[in-house]
């Protein structure tokens, strides 16, 4: 797969549209095989399924997706949910959907959400849930400088085994404290006219 250091104005994060395009497109990928394993609920889902949760999402203030485009092209699904306003907290979710996206875009849809939720939503603490087999999500949320919580063992029954669940936060002023730092990594720089 290509490996991408894409310009920062050439990723975006985008409310998903109710009765669009969106519906079809977040369930094809939640569907596919390489999303599935890596979720906490395995199972396929069907399209009424699919439609009941994302009408929830979208009427509960509680909740938030985005649609992560890159060149104008959907590429994956980033959401907080669980947000509560008094202690300032969320849980996060996101994958990269399209199979053949390069390698690079994960790293830059997380930036663009943390960026928004830390310093728009001003979500003080955002956990992650994350299986113990799921090496690529594990690395990434440790890049953006997330911190083991606790370990659930033997949490999930997975493929005939029991699996552990990490628990993962990250917090807001960690966010701020290295946000230059990991545009720097993430992002092509940007040629500045003088």
């Amino acid at each position: 797969m290509e490996r991408v250091k894409p310009f920062y104005y050439d990723c975006k994060l985008r409310f998903v549209v109710p009765d669009s395009e969106d519906c079809d497109l977040l369930l094809k990928w939640r569907n596919s095989d390489r999303v599935r394993m890596n979720m906490l609920n395995d199972q396929l889902i069907s399209r009424d399924e699919h439609l009941s949760w994302l009408n929830y999402i979208l009427q509960s203030s509680k909740n938030k997706v985005w649609i992560f485009e890159y060149k104008c092209v959907p590429m994956g699904q980033f959401n907080i949910k669980e947000i509560n306003n008094k202690n300032r907290t969320a849980r996060l979710g996101f994958y990269i959907g399209e199979e053949n996206a390069p390698t690079g875009l994960g790293s830059a849809m997380l930036y663009l959400g943390f960026e928004r939720i830390f310093e728009r939503e001003n979500i003080r603490k955002l956990c992650s849930d994350i299986l113990s087999t799921n090496k690529i999500s594990l690395h990434i949320n440790k890049k953006f400088g997330f911190q083991e919580e606790g370990c659930l063992k033997q949490q999930i029954f997975r493929n005939g085994e029991y699996i552990d669940l990490v628990l993962m936060a990250l917090f807001q002023s960690d966010w701020l404290a290295n946000k230059d730092r990991l545009r720097d990594l993430i992002f092509e720089k940007e040629l500045s006219i003088d």
